[in-house]
């Protein structure tokens, strides 16, 4: 990386602050339009599959993507974000040699990935085959299906080039492009009436995309041809370890569900289910994007203020209830309508499955920002205690409840799960004395919700579409009005915190979305900030923002998965504890 003379003073110092922030900010909106292109895209697509091919049909596509989805955990394996920690962990390196060592890394990657990806589609392949040998027409998708796990193999391998550098524009335009092509190709096929088996070939377009937009970057930089480097890549793997079993815990608590229901239930009941948690867990980029945003702020404040750092979270978790309140109560009520309105008259006795994951997924925002808290408190081993735990009660609960309620049951599942999962990172923040749960903002939030309700049960039954609108504009004007956000509130909220000295994360906060790098307390095993010179003179006395860029190298060639570990995925467990217990350990 950019390195800093002793000699430059601290205008220099400021300089080499400047680029990274701008690049972020740029890396941002760049993101954030993207996303929201590509998932107005998607929903286009789901909205066109389901309506030419019917639950029954419908059911069986998801059947296969479900099922290939749970062996995509290990295709990345975690070990892009090994090497982002390593390369910019170089603070003594020049940029060239930097930007050499980045290559060699990519391009061992390339080698392994080329290497694993094969045996790991065939045996995907292969365990579909045997677990669905009954339904031939489930096993023949599966294995078109799995072509996406070579190519997201392959493709994934050059994001750390994307994420040192800071720059996403291939990214960006490698997501926006795959989801256009599909939409494009999902029209043509619903036209044309064709077998389902072609549905499941649009399923590959996005990573075919990815990859081929991908690796022409990646050769305008010089990484071109794979290295097979047995030591190097065993070293990459034997660190990414801890990494994969996060990954594999996530993909497993989010898909394991689809496939336990595709077993012991009907392609009614998943073609129901599928839709429903694509429609409940789209509206989670919202928050999604908003926790990212403020993570490094977050973990900055917890190495230079307690008392801030809770402030600040309580109003990261006001700002959370205050969008999942809707969701839960608003989606509720237009449930019904929204999956007739998607999914056509098929799907509308599926309205009590998608009620029900609004519910789960509001209770993911809540969960989210109290893991957030909890990963700035350096408790990334409790989180994956409780992400086991939740991933146990999951499975057991829809074995139990998916044979005797199908969809619904999946979905109790996913619900209980979630709220054990906020009770016990609650439970967790109390005991370290991070009280930022807002019950009385949540108790101001109830008079705007009722007259939101009212209004989207009155012209509900006109068009789904309109009472959402028409609820939300009413929920957040009178919430402005006479609810929580007045502008007094807005005022503190956007506000600026004063007087805390911290360290300027600079780059180190946008690669990997994770906030290891802070400061010399924070643990420094994840971006590995040393107190050089360089580093040292980085430290400046200026206002802590409410809000910071985007900080997470978002990567979305896998938009049906969502890893919501990503942020704490690359920390060293050990030498994070070591850290937190250096702090000051448990706070009373």
């Amino acid at each position: 990386m950019n390195s800093v003379s002793n000699s430059s003073g601290d205008t220099d110092a400021e300089n080499f602050n400047e680029a990274p922030r701008s690049r972020i900010a740029s890396a941002a909106a760049m993101q954030i339009g993207a996303r929201v292109l590509g998932t107005g895209a998607s929903l286009i697509t789901v909205a066109v599959t389901t309506r030419a091919l019917g639950p029954e049909a419908y059911g069986h596509l998801q059947t296969a993507l479900m099922f290939v989805t749970l062996w995509a955990s290990l295709t990345e394996m975690g070990i892009g974000s090994v090497i982002v920690r390593r390369v910019t962990g170089l603070i003594e390196c020049s940029a060239a040699d930097a930007h050499t060592q980045l290559q060699r890394f990519v391009r061992t990657n390339l080698g392994l990935s080329s290497v694993v990806s094969v045996p790991l589609t065939v045996v995907a392949f292969a365990s579909g085959a045997l677990i669905y040998r009954d339904n031939p027409q489930v096993v023949t998708m599966i294995g078109m299906v799995s072509a996406m796990l070579l190519l997201n193999a392959v493709a994934s391998s050059y994001d750390p080039l994307f994420m040192v550098s800071v720059r996403f524009k291939a990214v960006a335009l490698a997501d926006v492009l795959g989801r256009l092509l599909s939409m494009v190709a999902t029209i043509v096929l619903a036209a044309l009436g064709v077998h389902v088996y072609w549905f499941a070939a649009v399923i590959v377009i996005p990573y075919a995309a990815a990859l081929i937009v991908k690796a022409i970057a990646a050769r305008r930089v010089g990484v071109t041809m794979p290295v097979y480097e047995w030591r190097a890549s065993w070293d990459l793997v034997r660190e990414s370890l801890p990494q994969t079993v996060i990954i594999v815990v996530a993909v497993l608590y989010w898909r394991i569900d689809g496939v336990i229901l595709s077993t012991v239930s009907t392609a009614e009941q998943v073609g129901l289910y599928g839709l429903a948690y694509t429609l409940a867990f789209t509206a989670s980029m919202v928050s999604d994007l908003f926790l990212n945003t403020t993570l490094s702020t977050s973990t900055e404040l917890f190495a230079s203020s307690r008392r801030r750092f809770v402030e600040f979270s309580r109003r990261n978790m006001e700002l959370i209830y205050f969008l999942a309140l809707p969701l839960i109560v608003i989606g509720g009520i237009l449930a019904t309508g929204l999956m007739t309105l998607v999914g056509s008259a098929a799907f509308s006795h599926g309205g009590t499955v998608l009620a029900v994951l609004f519910a789960a997924a509001g209770l993911t925002f809540v969960n989210a920002a109290a893991s957030q808290a909890l990963f700035a408190a350096h408790q990334q081993v409790f989180l994956m205690r409780v992400n086991l735990v939740n991933l146990c009660v999951n499975i057991v609960l829809n074995v139990l409840l998916a044979h005797h309620f199908g969809a619904i049951g999946a979905a109790g599942a996913l619900l209980t799960t979630e709220l054990l999962g906020v009770l016990l990172t609650t439970a967790q923040l109390a005991r370290l004395g991070l009280h930022i749960q807002p019950m009385t903002f949540v108790l101001w939030c109830v008079p705007p919700l009722a007259l939101g309700s009212a209004l989207a049960w009155v012209i509900g039954d006109v068009s789904a579409v309109v009472a959402g609108i028409v609820a939300g504009a009413a929920y957040l004007g009178a919430a402005m009005y006479a609810g929580p956000l007045r502008p007094a509130y807005l005022k503190s909220f956007l506000g600026r915190g004063e007087g805390d000295e911290v360290v300027s994360t600079g780059e180190s906060s946008a690669v990997g979305g994770s906030a290891s790098g802070v400061s010399e307390t924070a643990g420094g095993s994840g971006r590995g900030v040393s107190a050089t010179s360089a580093t040292v003179r980085l430290r400046e006395q200026r206002p802590i923002p409410r809000f910071v860029p985007f900080s997470e190298a978002e990567t979305t060639e896998m938009p049906i998965i969502r890893t919501v570990e990503s942020n704490w995925m690359n920390i060293d467990w050990a030498q994070e504890e070591s850290a937190f217990a250096g702090a000051g350990g448990r706070m009373s």
